[in-house]
């Protein structure tokens, strides 16, 4: 399944939640910025015959629901708030739905999630149509006062929970027809692909880049920072699938002409001897290139990127850098740090790379009292050093002119004593 960034959509929280803010317009609420990116991410994938957004509970807003869906852009979404239906009974959506009798029961493997273990879980499915009333909230006095939706109610059966992890539950809204049992659970494995979302951000996040450490504090300068760690953590992802098997997509998804190249000169020296330790996909493909046999590429990849031991070096408490522009931030006693070469343009570093360390988020014991100081890598810092080194001692004033003359020896008068040897 390929996977990219179709729209990338920024802001940032200047003030405080408004006291009406339920009565603001939705173009100025948070939840706005829905809306905004599915609109422009249907420009950018105006060749698609079809279009599904597949959201968590956040998406659940009416307006998404009134104005997005048209003839090829379906929305797929959680529900998180028990709306009201259009009937003269006046009963609610989850109501509605836990009255519905069961229509199909299948078993599906569930990955593991900070929340729930990995186990293979029996799902009891019921899907029906509803309409909706508008909001008493909804902003948009233009909206349509109904909506009529498909549903799908999934929950797990007691027997199938591991231990104390609460049984999956999902109620899911949609666009889409939803008449048999085969429409409901192609709508349950497109939701189920939005654990690919999380994936991606948890490897901006602690997992992976750990973006949320940064020493930037600047919002513009976090917001670049935020867009290349994304970029990054999709093609990450894109290699991720294709390691897996999900993917038969081409090595052109993630890599450049000249980058295929290089690939294909590395691969052989990654692979070894017997069949088992060579690379099993096809040439070309995304697979390949992501190298995903454990057997050759897991061990080797491990090999080559050991963090080297003379590198463990103590960093100080406040680390300050005025040329990067970034601000003091106090880190733990020690850091790892990890040798990398990255690529840059002429004239920096030697054959067009520089050096670089990277501070890792992996702690490491505390340095004894008396540890030597850590070398820095700043061209300013060893320039100051320097500089002290050069600078004479200023001699003291005052009460402290006795202590630094020797023993028996007078200074003479308007004239500092020498510091003695």
């Amino acid at each position: 399944m390929p996977i990219n960034l179709a729209h990338l959509h920024l802001w940032q929280r200047t003030k405080g939640k408004d006291p009406k803010y339920r009565n603001l317009p939705i173009e100025q609420k948070e939840s706005g910025r829905w809306i905004d990116t599915v609109i422009a991410g249907k420009k950018r994938l105006a060749d698609a015959a079809k279009i599904t957004v597949v959201a968590d509970r956040e998406a659940d807003v009416y307006e998404l629901w009134d104005r997005l869906p048209d003839a090829r852009t379906h929305l797929l979404i959680r529900a998180c708030r028990d709306r009201n239906l259009a009937t003269p009974s006046g009963k609610t959506l989850f109501v509605w739905m836990d009255e519905q009798p069961v229509q199909g029961s299948y078993r599906i493997t569930m990955p593991a999630t900070p929340k729930r273990s990995a186990h293979e879980a029996l799902l009891h499915v019921r899907f029906g149509s509803v309409t909706l009333k508008k909001p008493q909230h909804c902003s948009d006095k233009r909206a349509s006062p109904e909506l009529t939706l498909n549903v799908i109610d999934v929950v797990e059966d007691a027997t199938t929970v591991v231990g104390d992890n609460e049984p999956i539950h999902w109620r899911l809204l949609t666009t889409h027809a939803v008449a048999t049992m085969d429409d409901a659970r192609q709508c349950i494995q497109w939701y189920c692909l939005r654990w690919h979302i999380e994936q991606t951000f948890r490897t901006v996040k602690r997992q992976g880049l750990d973006l949320e450490s940064s020493q930037l504090e600047h919002g513009v300068r976090l917001e670049k920072l935020a867009v290349m760690a994304l970029s990054a953590a999709v093609r990450v992802m894109q290699l991720t699938l294709a390691r897996e098997g999900g993917s038969v997509r081409p090595a052109t998804d993630a890599f450049d002409a000249d980058e295929i190249k290089v690939l294909q000169h590395v691969q052989p020296t990654l692979e070894g001897n017997t069949e088992k330790q060579k690379n099993p996909h096809s040439l070309f493909s995304l697979a390949w290139a992501a190298g995903s046999s454990p057997a050759w590429a897991a061990g080797r990849i491990r090999q080559r990127t050991q963090t080297r031991p003379d590198h463990h070096a103590a960093w100080p408490e406040s680390v300050r850098s005025n040329t990067a522009g970034l601000a003091s931030r106090s880190f733990g006693a020690y850091k790892r740090c990890v040798h990398t070469v990255a690529p840059c343009g002429r004239g920096l570093g030697r054959g067009g790379a520089v050096d670089a360390h990277v501070a890792m988020a992996t702690p490491l014991p505390r340095p004894p009292l008396r540890a030597p100081r850590p070398a820095l890598h700043s061209r300013s810092a060893a320039a100051a050093r320097s500089r002290l080194r050069e600078t004479p001692p200023s001699p003291r004033k005052g009460r402290g002119e006795k202590l630094l003359a020797p023993i028996g020896v007078k200074s003479p008068p308007g004239k500092a004593p020498r510091r003695p040897p």
